[in-house]
C-alpha cells in the first residue's frame, strides 16, 4: 500500500472511485425508495380518490332524499295533523286525513328510491302511510324503537342504520325529523330507502384487478360489500382481523389510506366519508398488484446506474493527474508559513481554484502579519483597560478612597486570619442639613476632603473605605484595646482643623461606633451591624463621641423597637390620653393655664421614655398633631359645657418645626371648632432654638397666628438672654432645677435677680416643679406669677377640668 501512502492523485482516485461507488448504491437505494413510496402513494391517492367520488354520489344520492324530508316539513297541514292527533281514531277522523295520505302517496310515486313515506304520531303510537286503512298493530311501540330513540336524543333530522321495515319487510334506512309543539316531541316525518338501491351504485366501480369497494354505516356494519354473505353481518368494530385506529377513523368521519392484513393477504384500505349521514365507503387492493409495478422498474434503474458509475470513474482519473502537479508547491510554502515565515508566499500560475488557493493564501498571510502586530498593540490597551476596571471596581468614584465591596475583601481575610482588632463606623452629624442649606456639590465637596484626610489616617494597620452617603468604614487591625484607644483619639484629631470647602470655613461633628473582633462578632454582616448599633448610640450624645458596642445596645435597640411599635398601635387605635395640670396665678388663686401632658393610655412606658423614640422615628409629627387636635377640642368643651375661658399649653419638640403643614393644621382645626388662638399656648425649649436655625421663623409664624408662645425648662442648658431680646415669648418657665436648689438662704438672691429680671422685660414667670409649702412661700414673697407642681395639683385627668375651674387654691392652703 505503500503507492497509497505516497500519493495524494492515488488517494483521490480511490477516493472517487468509492466514494462513487457509495454514492452509486445510496443513490440507488434512495430512488428505487422514493420510486417505490411514489408509486405506493400515487397508488393510495387513486384509491382514496375512488373511495370520495363513491362516497361524493351515494351523498348525492342520500341528499337528494333528505329533500323529500325537508319539502315534508314545508307543509304546514302534516305538521297540523300530527301535533293534533292524540289517538289512532283521532287520526282517522281527522278532517285532513285523506288529503295527508294522498300527498304521502304522490312523495313515494315521485321517487322511485322509497319503500314508505310516512308520518309519526308519538301521542297515538301510530304511522300515517300511503294506505288509507293501514294501522301499527296495538303492541307497537314507537318509543321502543331504534329510530325514535336516536331522533329522540339528536333533536334533528336523523339517519338510522339498516333494519328490517316491519311493514314492507325490506332491508331499509330511515330517514326521520321530529316534529315539536311547544317545544315538547309530538311525532315526526319519515322516509324509508331500500338498502339495494344503494348497493346498485355500488356495483358500477371496478377497482384494479384485485380491488373492491365497500359500504359501512355509521355503527360499522357493513351495509355492501361484494361478497353477499357479509352484508349486515361483518362490523369493523367487533372483527378481531380488523385495525382499531382503523375503524375509529373511519366511525369518526375522516378519510384516510390504510395497510392491514386480511386472511394472510396484506392490502390497503382507502375510505372517505358520506356527510350526510355518517357512513363511509371503502376501497380495498391487494399490496402485491402494487409491488409487482416497482419490480420492473427496479430493474430498469439498476442498469442505468451501473453504465453511469463505470464512466464516471474514467473522467475522474483523467482529471485528477491533470489537477494534483501543483499541489507540491502548495505543501511546502504552507509548511514554511506555519513554521513561522510570515514572509512566505505562493505565485498563482492559473486562475483555477488551486491559483485561487495560492491567492488567497497570500492574503491570508498578508493580514495574518497586519493582524500580529495590531493585536500586539490591543494586548497592552486591554492591559491597562483591566487595571482601570480592576480600580473601578473597589473604589469610590466621588472621593476615590477605596469602596465598601473592597473594604469587606479586606475584612473578611482579616476574619479569617483569627486576628484581633475594631470595626470602626463613621457617621458625619448634620450631613443633611449640609446638603440642604448649601447644596449637593457642596456636599460632595466635603465628603472628599473627609476621605482625604481619613486616607492620611490610613496605615498598614488601619484600612479606610466609603460605606455609602456620609458613612465612612475604618478597620484597625492587629492591636489590642489599649492600641485601638490611641488610634480613636488619633482620629479624633484628624477632624479638629476646619474642613476648607470654597470660601467656608466648616467644623464638622460626626459620631464613631466601634465594634471588637472576634469579641463582638466573627463575621462581616454581624461586626458592621454592631458597629452600626454603636454608632447610632453614639450619635445620640450630640458631641464628637464615639461608642464601643456593648450587648446592653442591643437590648435598648429592642426596647426601642417595641416603643415605636406601641406608638404607631396608639396612633391607630387612639391609645393615646392627656393628662392637665394648672399652673397656679399667685395673686388669685385661680388657674390661668392647663399644661397638657401626653400618657399612653394603658401606661406601659413613661413619656420620659417614649418621647425620645417618638422623636427619632419620626412619629413626632404625627403625635403632636394629635395632641393639638386634641387640646383644641378640650378648649371648645371648656368653652361650650362649662361657660368657661382658660388657656392650654402643649408641648413643641425640635422636629415638630419641620412639620411644613403643620401651621395650616392649626388654623384649620381652631376654625373647625371656634377657638381663638390666643387661649392655645405652646411651649418651647431653648434646644428647639439651638438645633434648628429656621425655628425663629417658625415660632414668629405661630405668634402672627395669635398662639401664646412660652420658653419652657429655663434655667439649663444655655439660658441665654439673647433669645428674649428678639423672641415674641409671651411668658417663661423656671425649671425644677431652680426651685430645688436656689431656695437656700445664700442662693435666693440668684432667683430673686432672676425673676426680677424677666420681669423687666415685661414676661411672667411661671416655677415648676413645686412640691412644698416653703418653695411656695418663698416664690409668692418674690414675686413669681405662676405656679405649678404637684404641691396644688397632680396632672388630672380630663373629667376633673370642671372641678380645677371651680377650686381657688389658695384659699386650701
Amino acid at each position: 500500500m505503500k503507492w497509497l501512502k505516497k500519493s495524494i492523485t492515488n488517494k483521490l482516485i480511490l477516493a472517487i472511485v468509492i466514494t462513487n461507488l457509495i454514492v452509486f448504491i445510496l443513490l440507488a437505494v434512495i430512488t428505487i425508495s422514493l420510486v417505490k413510496n411514489n408509486l405506493i402513494n400515487d397508488n393510495k391517492k387513486i384509491m382514496l380518490k375512488d373511495a370520495q367520488i363513491i362516497a361524493e354520489e351515494i351523498n348525492t344520492f342520500i341528499s337528494k332524499n333528505t329533500e323529500i324530508v325537508k319539502n315534508m316539513e314545508a307543509n304546514p297541514k302534516l305538521k297540523k295533523l300530527v301535533s293534533e292527533v292524540e289517538t289512532k281514531r283521532e287520526k282517522f277522523e281527522h278532517p285532513n286525513f285523506r288529503e295527508i295520505v294522498e300527498i304521502l302517496k304522490n312523495t313515494k310515486e315521485m321517487n322511485s328510491n322509497l319503500d314508505l313515506v310516512w308520518l309519526g304520531l308519538k301521542e297515538a303510537d301510530d304511522l300515517v302511510i300511503d294506505d288509507y286503512n293501514w294501522a301499527h298493530a296495538s303492541t307497537y311501540q314507537m318509543e321502543k324503537m331504534d329510530w325514535f330513540k336516536k331522533m329522540q336524543v339528536n333533536k334533528k333530522l336523523t339517519y338510522t342504520t339498516p333494519y328490517i321495515d316491519q311493514v314492507t319487510g325490506n332491508l331499509i334506512i330511515s330517514i326521520v325529523k321530529p316534529i315539536y309543539k311547544n317545544q315538547e316531541l309530538v311525532g315526526n316525518y319519515g322516509i324509508d330507502l331500500n338498502i339495494n338501491r344503494v348497493n346498485k351504485l355500488m356495483t358500477n366501480y371496478s377497482i384494479g384487478e384485485s380491488g373492491y369497494a365497500v359500504l359501512i354505516a355509521a355503527d360499522g356494519t357493513a351495509i355492501y360489500h361484494p361478497e353477499l354473505k357479509r352484508i349486515l353481518k361483518d362490523n369493523i368494530k367487533d372483527d378481531s382481523g380488523f385495525p382499531k385506529k382503523i375503524s375509529e377513523k373511519i366511525l369518526a368521519g375522516k378519510s384516510g389510506v390504510a395497510e392491514f392484513e386480511f386472511e394472510d393477504t396484506a392490502k390497503y384500505f382507502a375510505f372517505a366519508p358520506i356527510p350526510a349521514n355518517s357512513w363511509s365507503v371503502g376501497v380495498i387492493i391487494d399490496q402485491k398488484e402494487i409491488l409487482m409495478q416497482i419490480i420492473k422498474f427496479v430493474a430498469l434503474i439498476s442498469l442505468i446506474f451501473t453504465l453511469f458509475l463505470f464512466a464516471l470513474i474514467l473522467i475522474s482519473y483523467f482529471l485528477i493527474n491533470r489537477l494534483t502537479k501543483r499541489i507540491p508547491n502548495l505543501v511546502e510554502k504552507i509548511s514554511a508559513f506555519g513554521d513561522g515565515n510570515l514572509f512566505a508566499r505562493i505565485e498563482p500560475k492559473s486562475n483555477d481554484e488551486i491559483g485561487q488557493i495560492a491567492q488567497t493564501f497570500n492574503n491570508m498571510a498578508e493580514e495574518i502579519a497586519a493582524s500580529y502586530q495590531q493585536l500586539e498593540a490591543y494586548n497592552e490597551e486591554i492591559t491597562a483597560l483591566n487595571e482601570e476596571l480592576s480600580y473601578q471596581a473597589f473604589h469610590d468614584p466621588l472621593t476615590e478612597i477605596p469602596n465598601r465591596r473592597r473594604f469587606i475583601n479586606i475584612l473578611e481575610k482579616e476574619l479569617k486570619s483569627d486576628a484581633k482588632g475594631a470595626l470602626a463606623l463613621l457617621d458625619i452629624n448634620d450631613f443633611k442639613e449640609i446638603n440642604d442649606n448649601y447644596g449637593h456639590i457642596y456636599g460632595d465637596r466635603l465628603l472628599t476632603e473627609v476621605a482625604q484626610r481619613l486616607a492620611a489616617f490610613s496605615s498598614e494597620n488601619i484600612a479606610v473605605a466609603r460605606y455609602g452617603g456620609d458613612e465612612f468604614l475604618i478597620l484597625i487591625k492587629n492591636l489590642n484595646i489599649n492600641q485601638i484607644e490611641k488610634e480613636v483619639t488619633k482620629l479624633k484629631a484628624v477632624f479638629n482643623q476646619p474642613f476648607a470647602i470654597k470660601d467656608d470655613q466648616i467644623f464638622i461633628k460626626f459620631a464613631l461606633g466601634i465594634a471588637l473582633y472576634p469579641e463582638d462578632a466573627k463575621t462581616t454582616d454581624q461586626l458592621i451591624t454592631k458597629a452600626d448599633i454603636a454608632m447610632y448610640e453614639a450619635k445620640k450624645i450630640k458631641k464628637n463621641n464615639y461608642l464601643y458596642y456593648n450587648q446592653k445596645m442591643i437590648e435598648q435597640l429592642k426596647r426601642r423597637k417595641k416603643i415605636k411599635n406601641k406608638l404607631q398601635n396608639a396612633l391607630k387605635n387612639n391609645g393615646f390620653s392627656l393628662k392637665y395640670q394648672p399652673q397656679i396665678n399667685l395673686k388669685t388663686g385661680q388657674a390661668d393655664f392647663l399644661e397638657a401632658l401626653l400618657r399612653l393610655k394603658d401606661n406601659s412606658f413613661s413619656p420620659g421614655e417614649f418621647i425620645p423614640v417618638a422623636e427619632e422615628s419620626g412619629l413626632i409629627i404625627e403625635i403632636g398633631r394629635w395632641v393639638t387636635k386634641a387640646a383644641i377640642k378640650q378648649l371648645a368643651l371648656i368653652k361650650n359645657q362649662y361657660q368657661a375661658e382658660i388657656t392650654i399649653s402643649i408641648n413643641f419638640s425640635a422636629k415638630q418645626i419641620r412639620d411644613h403643614g403643620y401651621l395650616d393644621f392649626l388654623k384649620k382645626n381652631l376654625k373647625k371648632y371656634k377657638i381663638a388662638a390666643h387661649y392655645l399656648e405652646i411651649e418651647i425649649t431653648e434646644s428647639i432654638l439651638i438645633e434648628d436655625n429656621k425655628a425663629i421663623t417658625f415660632i414668629n409664624q405661630l405668634k402672627n397666628i395669635g398662639v401664646q408662645i412660652a420658653l419652657d425648662d429655663f434655667g439649663t442648658g444655655y439660658s441665654s438672654f439673647s433669645y428674649l431680646s428678639y423672641l415674641k415669648t409671651d411668658k417663661v418657665k423656671l425649671d425644677k432645677f431652680l426651685a430645688d436648689n436656689f431656695m437656700a438662704a445664700d442662693k435666693i438672691d440668684t432667683l430673686i435677680n432672676l425673676i426680677n429680671l424677666l420681669h423687666s422685660l415685661d414676661l411672667p414667670v411661671v416655677a415648676e416643679g413645686v412640691e412644698t409649702k416653703e418653695q411656695y412661700l418663698q416664690l409668692k414673697a418674690h414675686n413669681c406669677d405662676y405656679i405649678q407642681g404637684y404641691y396644688f395639683s397632680k396632672p388630672l385627668a380630663k373629667d376633673q377640668i370642671k372641678a380645677i375651674l371651680a377650686k381657688n387654691y389658695l384659699n386650701l392652703i
